[in-house]
């Protein structure tokens, strides 16, 4: 015989796991028909629910409702990389945390309740537990949300192959559901507001706090993890390329010297040359032999490489740079800071048609006890931002430039801006100068 008050709880948890792992979920990469796969995950969770789990209860009340919980977060799990496009990895975290929001709303929920049940039993409504318990829910839902979920669209990648995952749903699995399922016979057996039951239920609601903490700072510092890593690569990449560029620069000026003397000599001497390709020749050399001089050896290169990839495409660049203030950096920094700047500013504006606005501004300067560095370009479209930092049109695998400039600041102490406002990007960078 079907237990009704069995059969709704299980259907309202099966629920409100799915609800709380799919709005973990929606914050991510979704899969086409996203709205019409969630439909489908509704109904696998429902006629999961309406298998009655517990009848005849072969393996203990307490046992049973831990297989059935822990079958329906691995349910969920699949149904995770059915919704979007993630690994097995990001969907075991996501449904954890949604199973772990589960539970501790519901213990929430059931400690006021179980204090209030002899005055509600005596007013005959101790049946209203599950109205209660939903509102419960949706309040710690919506609370998590707002805090935590939205911070989720940066952790997309940083955990997709992190195989402690398994660590995360093996405890929630024991630590979470087995004690929800330990609790629920235990207040069978005790009652609900006998004090060794309710102290099991703060116990519960403690270790479901702790498991989401955990689970969070795990993703925050595998995310961390990766950028500190990439950041470091690409630093490494660009501090070599630079290295050829500067002995490249050095080699075209030699040339440069050579070429200016020849044409100078061959004039004085009366060969009869033509005046425009003279005058055109000098325009030339010109170009090649302007050495910038800022104080830094790894922004004079920076900025002489650019500058002339800046006349190839008729694009403006000027800068006002005291290169002397970024003498506390390694080489490896100013190129990750500034190599990646440029880069971003010379490929927004080379789309722009309009020669007036092929234009990028470069100010670096000291205020008072920080360093100041902007870079300010056109652009003929809005970025969308995710986490502060404007996502790459190229789609995956791209972007990492910024999270690199945002690392590499951060790691001084100081932060990274972007905005774009009226057709004008702007980036801004402070950090605090050492002090001596």
């Amino acid at each position: 015989m079907i237990n009704l008050d069995v059969l709704q709880g299980a259907l309202f948890s099966s629920l409100q796991v799915g609800l709380a792992s799919w709005f973990c979920l929606a914050h991510l990469t979704r899969r086409e028909d996203f709205a019409a796969r969630s439909l489908v995950a509704l109904t696998t969770l429902v006629a999961l629910a309406l298998l009655d789990p517990f009848k005849g209860e072969a393996l203990g009340p307490a046992t049973s409702r831990l297989a059935f919980f822990a079958a329906v977060l691995s349910v969920c799990v699949v149904l995770g990389v059915f919704l979007c496009r993630i690994s097995l990895w990001t969907s075991i975290f996501c449904c954890a945390v949604g199973c772990t929001v589960q539970n501790l709303a519901s213990s929430l929920a059931k400690l006021p309740y179980r204090l209030l049940t002899p005055a509600m039993t005596a007013l005959g409504i101790e049946g209203q537990f599950s109205l209660f318990g939903n509102v419960v829910f949706l309040v710690v839902l919506l609370a998590c949300n707002a805090l935590l979920f939205k911070q989720l669209e940066s952790f997309e990648h940083g955990i997709e192959n992190d195989r402690r995952m398994l660590a995360v749903y093996g405890a929630v699995v024991v630590l979470g559901i087995g004690l929800s399922a330990l609790l629920a016979h235990v207040d069978d057996l005790l009652g609900p507001a006998e004090p060794t039951s309710m102290m099991l239920r703060v116990c519960h609601v403690i270790v479901c706090g702790f498991l989401l903490f955990v689970e969070w700072e795990i993703a925050v510092n595998r995310r961390l993890e990766q950028d500190v890593a990439l950041s470091a690569r690409l630093a490494h990449e660009r501090e070599r390329q630079m290295e050829l560029s500067r002995e490249t620069i050095e080699a075209i000026n030699l040339k440069c010297h050579d070429m200016r003397h020849q044409i100078r000599t061959l004039a004085r001497e009366g060969g009869v040359v033509d005046q425009g390709v003279i005058d055109d020749m000098e325009h030339q050399i010109r170009l090649y032999d302007s050495s910038v001089r800022t104080g830094n050896d790894a922004l004079d290169t920076i900025l002489t490489e650019k500058g002339l990839l800046c006349e190839r495409r008729s694009v403006t660049l000027s800068s006002i740079a005291d290169g002397s203030a970024l003498g506390f950096m390694p080489v490896s920094d100013v190129y990750s800071l500034f190599g990646n700047a440029l880069d971003n500013a010379i490929e927004a504006v080379d789309r722009l048609a309009d020669p007036t606005r092929r234009v990028i501004s470069l100010d670096v300067r000291t205020r008072r006890s920080v360093l100041v560095m902007s870079v300010e370009n056109y652009c003929d479209f809005v970025p969308q931002f995710r986490d502060g930092l404007p996502v790459s049109e190229r789609g995956e695998g791209h972007g990492y430039g910024m999270r690199s400039m945002r690392v590499t600041a951060e790691r001084w102490g100081g932060s990274l801006s972007a905005t774009c406002e009226n057709g004008l990007f702007r980036l801004g960078i402070i950090i605090p100068l050492p002090k001596d």
